[in-house]
């Protein structure tokens, strides 16, 4: 049933869609014959055809089901092709008697098109209607237009003479007139362009489809067609021309003559009269300025003419005929119905520039005649008195305040019947608290606006003024009161409102109450789970989870508990590596895991981004971590990473139960950090000894900007020996603190402190100034000199001036680049390859060495060896490692060398610590060994003993 019901509404829709005519036909191919006409039918570069024409002709294929071929030819081969019946119609052809002995013509027009004189726009010989600059000229005609003949009677009418030259195209007649081979041409308006400037028009007619004599077969669906277009809407052809030609000099700009023109200029200013108080028409407004759609009409005649209009407020049209008298004024600009309101006969009056419909508002029945009737009407149309008189033979007028005033008279039956001007019907009816209040139209009741001017005014003013009042469409006029409406301010009623609306309130007024309550029930909700819940896992999140722990800590007194808190290993570079997409994906799938792994009055909680802590009985959280280690590999192979998932958890033994969760979670944080990077078990239980080395690590940053500037970092140096000749090539600076008691806080203990804090950055800026000085004296002392490398931290990297700061250094110490190697780890690579890239090629510039540190340490890509431009390769130390014992590792190690000479790479092993080592690294070519077996890193005295002795 349910599927019936679907097929019948959408049986329904196409039907709706598509007009009847054109359901079950076959599509029929018509070929339509063009001139170049601009806007009309025009090809654009993508093949399709657009203007006037082909919109017209879409339109009729809705009800004929035609499809359409355009082709181009001359008017005249236009014209034999149809006779012949190689084309099917020609789009915009004028009838005459000639071509209706060779052709049919469509029963309806499809439109109006000008026969115009055109200039070149920077043409001054001529002006518009300038008949005297017109004889004798030489004027262009395109051959068999319809328009020569009409120019010849309208030249014969108006008394000149001209010489005619004929062309085969319009572009052809285009490029003469801007030649200058002719001085005018002769088209249709449709054919205007830019840049040609139109100074006569000399005929108006409708064009048609034209087709060959006979084809019944086809003009019949054609008129057909336009007969429905044109009952469907009668303003088609008037929105086409809007839409493809409204913007054309013929449509928005009025031509005046030479004389005319004169007048404008010489013109400074007219005072313009107007009634201060017909609202929403003219009136004065709050800010003192004339306001009203009447106004704004004349502003619009002020632009088109070029006139100026100073506007001055009256009450009534009696004092403007006073004043005009007197010279007081030289423009009236709103005398509606004028041969009922005039009482000064020296006044000579413009075309309507303004008309509205009289609507007649009566109680019950309809008013089938005014005669004798009593007439409310509001009092902003007390000047259309002597109107209404005239017009209804009434035998009384009320004047009313509002438009609800109006309402309440008529059913009151104080009046018969009121008159409400057109726009305003729709508000009076919303007022009106009576269903039978009936509206009625008679057909010569509207008022008509028109200007005013003193009888013994220049005779061209008015002449002026009718012209742009042509060009005032119905549209401007629409648009103008509707904008007034929209920001009228009306008085409010109350009581007419709650009785028209009291039933629409209360109901409105319950669906309401019940929305607001069910929006309080899913608003509470929605505000409960955003505040307690995290948005990607579904797990509570931190301060929820701070709520809950109390609670069910003081709920469950007999069972033993631990936070524990956990993470992905290096989850950072992982998202770099396969996106955040499949980073969150993979959260999902984890945590989901794990939700199934918990028991009751055990929570999960979602702490950072990646990290986790879990409330978990002392019983299962070994059970938990089990299982999800097994579930990491299913997890790898679903989401087919080559990168191993690994996972660091930290436990915290509740025993105060009041203690603070927020400190519980850190003390879970920070037994899970202390084995985070040694990877050497699955989890780690929280010591006291862990909060010692907290205290530790807090004391070091509170000393580490002091220790810096009383340089209590000391660089020491470790020598790199170049293997086939076992001498000295090379160092690596590496640093040490030493307190001023003499006792050492070790790397390990304040890298990993400073890479979170960020400090790592200015002390890889130390180490460098330091080493580069210690060359630079080196240099000035005759010494032997060698490239020594120094460590860069990853975050140097993703710090916009880490280059420019380089290139301070070296500048300011005058170091050679040439002995400064920068270690850059392949991690950072994963982070960021493209702007690693970017900075390696630019620190090349000044010739400074980069070697790529620890490689095998992490998640190794050749990609790093083909797109970084290194020139030295460090394996790392765990390579060697147990290496005489692993044959696999062996092979690795030379596998690498030999790679990295093929990309034209020096190859350094570091942790050298025997002679087996030694000779293995030796007979696979590696170029470099660093390690113990030659010496430990040393100070910098040590280090120069070191140099003289094995340089």
């Amino acid at each position: 049933m349910k599927q019936k019901s679907r097929l019948f509404f959408l049986l329904l829709i196409i039907t709706c869609i598509i007009p009847i005519h054109s359901l079950g036909k076959e599509r029929k191919t018509i070929k339509i014959g063009y001139i170049d006409y601009a806007r009309f039918i025009e090809e654009e570069a993508t093949d399709e055809y657009s203007g006037y024409g082909v919109a017209y002709l879409e339109e009729i294929s809705k009800y004929t089901n035609w499809n359409y071929e355009y082709v181009y030819y001359t008017w005249e081969n236009c014209l034999q092709k149809l006779e012949d019946g190689e084309i099917d119609f020609l789009c915009n052809a004028q009838y005459s008697k000639e071509r209706d002995e060779k052709f049919d013509f469509s029963k309806y027009s499809c439109g109006k098109e000008y026969g115009v004189l055109l200039v070149k726009s920077d043409n001054k010989t001529f002006y518009y209607n300038d008949i005297q600059a017109f004889n004798n000229c030489d004027i262009g005609f395109l051959k068999g237009s319809f328009q020569n003949n009409e120019f010849a009677d309208y030249a014969k009418k108006m008394g000149f003479q001209y010489n005619s030259k004929e062309y085969d195209t319009d572009e052809l007649m285009q490029n003469a007139l801007q030649a200058g081979e002719i001085d005018a041409m002769v088209a249709g308006s449709l054919s205007w362009k830019d840049t040609f400037r139109m100074v006569a028009k000399f005929s108006v007619d409708p064009f048609y489809f034209m087709t060959k004599e006979g084809n019944e077969e086809l003009l019949e669906p054609l008129d057909d067609a336009m007969k429905q277009i044109q009952c469907n809407n009668p303003y088609f052809e008037m929105q086409l021309y809007e839409e493809y030609y409204g913007t054309s000099v013929t449509s928005t700009q009025p031509l005046f003559t030479k004389s005319e023109i004169s007048y404008i200029n010489d013109t400074k200013n007219l005072r313009v009269a107007y009634l201060k108080d017909w609202y929403p028409y003219s009136y004065y407004n709050e800010k003192g300025e004339a306001a009203g759609a009447l106004i704004q009409l004349c502003k619009r005649i002020e632009k088109l003419s070029g006139l100026q209009f100073t506007y001055y407020p009256y009450d009534s049209l009696e004092d403007m005929n006073r004043d005009m008298d007197s010279g007081k004024i030289d423009l009236i600009s709103v005398i509606p119905n004028i041969k009922q309101q005039l009482s000064n006969r020296n006044i000579n009056i413009t075309s309507p520039y303004f008309t509205n419909q009289v609507m007649l508002l009566s109680a019950k029945e309809y008013i089938h005649q005014t005669k004798d009737l009593n007439l409310v009407a509001v009092k902003s149309m007390k000047h259309l008195s002597s109107y209404f008189y005239k017009q209804f033979q009434v035998r009384h007028i009320l004047w009313a305040d509002t438009l609800e005033d109006c309402i309440e008279a008529i059913e009151k039956k104080t009046a018969d019947f009121a008159v409400i001007d057109y726009y305003n019907v729709n508000k009076a009816l919303r007022n009106s608290g009576d269903e039978e209040i009936l509206v009625n139209q008679m057909a010569n009741a509207k008022i008509e606006i028109t200007m005013g001017v003193p009888s013994d005014a220049d005779s061209r003013l008015i002449g002026i003024i009718n012209n742009c009042i042509q060009y005032l469409s119905p549209m401007d006029s629409c648009e103008t009161i509707n904008m007034e409406l929209s920001n009228q301010h009306s008085v409010f009623s109350l009581s007419a409102f709650l009785r028209e609306y009291s039933k629409m309130i209360l109901v409105v007024a319950l669906l309401s109450l019940f929305v607001i309550v069910v929006l309080i029930i899913i608003l509470q909700r929605l505000y409960r789970r955003i505040v307690a819940f995290d948005k990607l896992t579904g797990c509570y999140n931190k301060l929820h989870f701070e709520k809950l722990v109390p609670k069910i800590l003081a709920e469950q007194e007999n069972k033993q508990y631990y936070i524990m808190v956990f993470d992905i290993y290096r989850f950072k570079y992982f998202i770099q590596y396969y996106g955040r997409k499949v980073g969150d994906d993979l959260l999902q799938t984890i945590i989901s895991k794990v939700r199934t792994l918990l028991i009751k009055d055990e929570i999960i909680s979602r702490i950072s981004d990646d990290e986790f802590a879990i409330l978990i009985e002392n019983t299962n959280y070994i059970k938990l971590i089990q299982e999800i280690y097994y579930f990491l590999d299913e997890a790898r192979l679903e989401y087919k990473l080559d990168i191993p998932i690994t996972m660091n958890f930290g436990l915290y033994q509740i025993e105060n139960r009041k203690e603070a969760v927020a400190n519980m979670i850190d003390k879970a944080i920070l037994a899970r950090k202390v084995d985070k990077d040694k990877r050497h078990s699955l989890y780690v239980i929280y010591t006291d000894e862990m909060e010692e080395k907290l205290i530790l690590e807090t004391r070091i940053e509170e000393e580490m900007k002091k220790a810096l500037n009383d340089k209590e970092f000391k660089v020491f140096y470790q020598p790199k020996v170049d293997l086939k000749t076992k001498k000295l090539v090379g160092a690596e600076a590496l640093i040490r603190w030493i307190k001023p008691d003499g006792t050492m806080i070790f790397p390990d203990q304040f890298i990993p402190v400073f890479e979170r804090n960020g400090f790592i950055e200015e002390l890889d800026y130390y180490v460098l100034n330091e080493v580069s000085e210690y060359i630079v004296n080196r240099v000035k002392n005759d010494l032997p000199t060698f490239p020594i490398s120094v460590n860069q931290s990853r975050y140097l990297f993703s710090n916009p001036q880490y280059v420019d700061n380089i290139f301070a250094i070296m500048k300011n110490t005058g170091v050679d680049g040439q002995l400064i190697e920068l270690e850059v780890t392949e991690t950072f690579y994963i982070e960021n390859h493209t702007r690693l890239v970017r900075v390696v090629n630019q620190l090349k510039e000044c010739n400074i060495k980069i070697a790529i540190d620890d490689f095998g340490s992490g998640y190794s890509s050749l990609n790093l060896l083909t797109e970084m431009p290194a020139d030295i390769l460090k394996i790392d130390r765990e390579f060697l490692t147990d290496s005489e014992k692993s044959q696999a590792k062996r092979d690795v190690i030379e596998n690498v060398v030999e790679l990295a000479h093929k990309l034209n790479m020096k190859v350094v092993c570091e942790g050298v610590e025997t002679i087996e080592q030694e000779k293995f690294l030796e007979n696979i070519s590696c170029d470099i060994a660093q390690g113990y077996y030659y010496s430990k890193p040393i100070s910098i005295k040590e280090f120069a003993v070191y140099v003289e002795n094995h340089i």
